[in-house]
């Protein structure tokens, strides 16, 4: 009897590691991982990977769900002091099969460049919940490469890039959802929402995205929308917003939202491209903004402190 009870404990204790795997996971111990690993998690088959209780993993290039139908790969970093640090620029969730990654609870991921969604066909679903639960890029972050990429922020969590793109090429599809007060995106470059393919992002009840220039509807074909909503919601542009580049771009700013835009607003920039701004009780704040007054619809408030330019039409502010 006393020799079953302590297998009991013992087992108990194993359940309680911080790093825990199951399934297909390459190299088979997380802990023994490096600057200089390939890691796989999920590559030929199902697998998860669980970095709990402040412990930490490194890795050089990561897969999360490798090959079609084959590899589903789970990675959950949980807890303050939890981290993954990621050297390449190579972090695919979904390469060719499907890759989830849950940052939660003070959990942390460091890459160098992340890829949701890399070949036709993949999934990439990433979450980042609670407070001081962040996902650091040092490079871009690629949410739909080729595939289908998701990416929600909510609850205090964050997310630090230096270029974004949702949905990078026509077959794509890039969805990008941050919600709650202290939730942040912060974006040391630029922010492009239908870069190829169909982006969306959504920013609601007080969650703040900043970045350099901003795109909706980069390329010709393609097809972006942005939603601010609600009061407290921001998105800054420290340079220009374009809504409508070459593709086509649609900004919602509701419910008391704000959009500000340091430098020019411009929608429908070039031929054949088409931009809409939809106002319902939103705001606009902008340095000049170049738009017909038909692209501009629903009740809200627009400040442009230097030129505003409908067709033929262009005046400017007094000083």
């Amino acid at each position: 009897i006393l020799f079953a009870a302590i297998c009991v404990c013992f087992q108990h204790e194993m359940t309680l590691a911080a790093i825990v795997t199951s399934g297909n996971v390459e190299p088979a111990d997380p802990a023994t991982w490096n600057s200089s690993t390939i890691g796989y998690v999920g590559k030929t088959g199902d697998a998860t990977l669980d970095i709990t209780e402040g412990d930490t993993v490194s890795s050089g290039k990561a897969y999360v769900g490798y090959f079609v139908h084959l590899g589903m790969g789970v990675v959950t970093v949980d807890g303050t002091d939890s981290t993954w640090t990621n050297s390449s620029a190579d972090f695919y969730l979904g390469y060719q099969g499907s890759g989830t990654l849950v940052i939660s609870n003070g959990g942390a991921v460091n890459t160098n460049g992340g890829l949701l969604g890399y070949f036709a066909g993949s999934t990439g679903v990433a979450s980042v919940t609670g407070a001081n639960s962040t996902w650091t890029n040092t490079s871009s972050l690629c949410v739909g490469h080729n595939g289908t990429g998701t990416l929600n922020v909510a609850g205090g969590g964050k997310v630090n890039a230096n270029n974004t793109v949702i949905a990078q090429n026509s077959v794509s599809t890039g969805t990008v959802e941050i919600e709650g007060a202290a939730s942040t995106w912060t974006d040391s470059g630029n922010f492009r929402i239908g870069n190829a393919g169909h982006g969306t992002l959504t920013i609601r009840t007080g969650a703040r995205v900043s970045n350099a220039t901003g795109h909706i509807g980069y390329e010709s074909g393609s097809t972006g929308e942005v939603t601010v909503d609600g009061s407290g919601s921001k998105w800054t542009n420290s340079s220009d917003l374009y809504v409508g580049l070459a593709g086509n771009g649609t900004l919602n700013i509701v419910n008391s939202a704000l959009v500000e835009v340091q430098n020019n607003t411009l929608l429908a920039a070039t031929a054949g491209s088409r931009g809409e701004i939809h106002l319902d009780t939103g705001f606009l704040i902008t340095k000049s903004l170049f738009a017909e007054a038909a692209q501009l619809t629903g009740t809200g408030a627009v400040n442009a402190n230097g030129i505003v330019s409908d067709l033929d039409l262009v005046f400017q502010t007094a000083a």
